[in-house]
Parts: structure tokens; C-alpha cells; sequence
């Protein structure tokens, strides 16, 4: 039946769907290989304290992406066709100005305390915060390109962006400093490339209809996304805080990679948004093809992670292999997430804007509450049964909510 699937499917990987998909998936990919050569270089050349503060800090740098965004990333893929170049700069004005404030916010708040306080010197610290500002925009013009349906820039982006593992070489001497450094050149390499390409349809400008239009959309779409990536970047924090350095980085490398271990329903997931957004027709056939393409490329990845994936944490070090079990239970934990994904998505193109907030709002706290109680027991482990413990519930209460909608339509 795949099979069968997959060879009538071949026939139309032209169609916008399918090319999006492809280069959202290649821009995916891209990110899944350097990270891991990124992670794997450090783990070599830097000591694993190093690593595990610095896992944290990059954890926090997303973050601090994703709150300064405001939502108005995923709201420039629903409201493009709409507000075309105007939504481009006007994201990008506010969502970069907003990252100095978060950022300098946050300097504040850690500078001095006992994990970061040798780490945050000023010319550190005035470096953190221009990153976070680069970051941001790196992110607004990379979802502009997959709106416009050019996703092949965001592929460029992501590959330039993926050097940065060669520049740990060169900043080894400086430590922690060294590995955020070139996370954050990595990141300049990408948003130069991305801007150069989307200079003529970006005007630093701030357009008052489109944001008025786009907040509506994108705050309760930002508190959905806060509250779905907040956990996964504070968890590092949490593992410091609980655990101990080396344990922070141990984690953090089995948990990286068994997320991005799905960047293809992540992708799939993607397109099919924005497909969604432009008007797209028999949706139930496309999401039930895009399901079963998910489950199918999971079942092979699990397989593979269950027998092989202590070779892959090995390549970042012998003592690495202390998170195989986490891996594994992030890996397997996959066929519930797609699920979950997939239905937020239809909620989106929807604009059932409040569903998403919902359901995100009770993931963050299913997950932080559980990981607290069970990591003291469990060790990082106790991560990976939080989090399959949350998407089980909110699967549930997903099912339960829309089993009472049908009985009572």
C-alpha cells in the first residue's frame, strides 16, 4: 500500500506542495547534519562543562528567537498572500527590536549567578545581545523565503548557517565563548546570504494594518509557541540547575538529537501549512497521505536508533552512550508528536487560534512539571518520560474533546 502510494505520489513532486516540502526538508536536513557535527566537534575540542553551559546558553538564544518573533513568523506564512512585502519588513522591524529588550533582559536577570557569572563579561554580554538580534532576523527573512515559496533560499541559509562547526577550531581558546561565537557567525553567514536575496521585497518599515491584522492571528499563535519551545529550551537550565554540567550536556545531545531526528514530518508538516494558507484542496486526502509518508519514515528511524543509536551518541564521545535511553524514548515518543503537529497545524490554517494556545499552554506544563518530579528519580531519562507522558495526555484530551464535538454536532 506504500509503495503503491509513494509511486503515484512521484508524479507530482512539481506541484508547490511537494517542492516546498522537498526544500524545506533539505533546509531541515542540513540543520539535523551540522548540528550534529556542530555538537560533535565541540564535544571533541571543548570540555564537557563547557559544553553543558554552552548547550544551555544556545538553548536560552532560541529562546530568545522565538519569544522576540512575536508570532509574526508564523503569521507571515498566513498572511503573505495578503500583505505580501509589507508583513516582510514590518516583522522584521519589530521582531529585531524587540530581541534587544529580551535579550539585555535576560543579561540581567543571570549575569551573576553561579553557572553563568564568569561567562557574562561585557564585551560577552554586548555580543549575546546583538546575536539575539541577528538570530531573530535571520529567522523573520528565512520563514519569508518558505511564504513566498522559495524555500530553496532557506535551504542556502541553513547550509551557510551550518558552517559554524568550522570556526570551534579557531575560538577553542576561548571556551564557552568560543562555541556561542561561532553559532553566532554561523548565523550572520545565513541572514547576509538570505538578505542579499529578499533585499527588493523587504522595506524597514512598520505597516499598522498588516500588524494590526497579524496580531490578532499571531498572539495567541506567540503564546502557543512560547509555550511549546519555552520547555525544550529551559530544559538544558533545568538539568544544569538539578544535575551537574556534564549531565546537562549528556542530555542535551541525546534530546537534540532525537527531535531532530524528525525533521521529515516536521517539513511535511510545514508545507502542508502553507499550502493550507494559499487555499488547498481535498485536504483530508493530502493529510492523510502526509501521515502515513510520517509514520512510515518514523518506523524506519526507530529501527535504526533502537540498534544504532549508541553509535551515534558515541560520536560525540564514549561517555555521550549515557543517553541512549533518552534517545530511544524521544525516538519512539515521535508517533505520538506527529499526531499532535499535524492537528495544530489544521487548527492553524483554521485560525482556531485559541485551540492551538490551549493545547500548547497544557503541553508546557505537563512537561516541566513532570520532568521536575522525574528527573530527581530518573536522571535525564526522567526528561524522556515527561515528555512521552505529556504528548500521550494531550493526545488524549485531544480525542476526548473531538469524540464529544461529533456526538453533540
Amino acid at each position: 500500500m506504500v509503495a503503491d502510494l509513494i509511486k503515484s505520489e512521484l508524479k507530482n513532486l512539481k506541484s508547490p506542495l511537494y517542492r516546498n516540502s522537498l526544500y524545506i526538508t533539505l533546509a531541515m536536513f542540513t540543520t539535523a547534519v551540522t548540528s550534529f557535527v556542530f555538537w560533535n566537534v565541540a564535544s571533541r575540542v571543548y570540555s564537557p562543562a563547557d559544553v553543558g553551559v554552552a548547550s544551555s546558553l544556545v538553548s536560552i538564544l532560541n529562546l530568545i528567537f522565538g519569544v522576540s518573533m512575536l508570532g509574526l513568523n508564523t503569521a507571515l506564512i498566513r498572511f503573505y498572500p495578503e500583505y505580501g512585502e509589507r508583513a516582510i519588513g514590518s516583522a522584521l522591524v519589530v521582531s529585531a527590536s524587540f530581541a534587544f529588550i529580551v535579550s539585555g533582559a535576560y543579561v540581567l536577570i543571570v549575569r551573576n549567578s553561579e553557572n553563568f557569572s564568569e561567562v557574562f563579561s561585557l564585551e560577552f554580554t554586548l555580543a549575546f545581545i546583538a546575536l539575539s538580534a541577528i538570530g531573530t532576523a535571520s529567522n523573520i527573512l528565512g520563514t519569508a523565503a518558505i511564504a513566498m515559496r522559495k524555500a530553496n533560499h532557506r535551504f542556502i541559509q541553513n547550509v551557510l548557517f551550518g558552517l559554524r562547526f568550522v570556526l570551534l577550531y579557531f575560538l577553542v581558546s576561548l571556551g564557552v565563548s568560543g562555541i556561542i561565537g561561532s553559532f553566532g557567525l554561523g548565523l550572520l553567514f545565513g541572514l547576509v546570504h538570505v538578505g542579499l536575496v529578499l533585499k527588493d521585497h523587504i522595506t524597514l518599515s512598520v505597516d499598522r494594518e498588516y500588524l494590526s491584522s497579524a496580531f490578532r492571528f499571531s498572539l495567541g499563535n506567540y503564546i502557543a509557541n512560547i509555550s511549546d519551545t519555552a520547555p525544550n529550551y529551559l530544559m538544558p537550565s533545568i538539568v544544569l540547575t538539578m544535575l551537574s554540567k556534564e549531565e546537562a550536556a549528556y542530555f542535551f545531545i541525546a534530546f537534540a538529537m532525537g527531535n531532530l531526528l524528525l525533521i521529515v514530518p516536521n517539513s511535511i508538516n510545514m508545507s502542508f501549512f502553507v499550502e493550507g494558507s494559499h487555499g488547498l484542496a481535498n485536504m483530508k486526502r493530502v493529510l492523510k497521505k502526509a501521515i502515513i509518508f510520517s509514520y512510515a519514515y518514523l518506523a524506519a528511524v526507530s529501527i535504526f536508533v533502537w540498534f544504532f543509536g549508541k553509535f551515534i551518541l558515541a560520536f560525540f564521545g564514549p561517555e555521550y552512550v549515557r543517553g541512549l535511553d533518552l534517545l530511544r524514548i524521544v525516538t519512539l515518543s515521535g508517533f505520538l508528536v506527529v499526531v499532535v503537529n499535524f492537528y495544530v497545524t489544521i487548527l492553524n490554517v483554521q485560525k482556531r487560534v485559541r485551540e492551538v494556545a490551549t493545547i500548547y499552554i497544557l503541553k508546557a506544563i505537563l512537561f516541566l512539571g513532570l520532568s521536575y518530579l522525574l528527573v530527581p528519580m530518573f536522571g535525564i531519562v526522567g526528561v524522556g518520560y515527561g515528555w512521552t507522558g505529556t504528548y500521550l495526555f494531550v493526545l488524549a484530551v485531544i480525542l476526548v474533546i473531538n469524540t464529544i464535538r461529533l456526538h453533540f454536532l
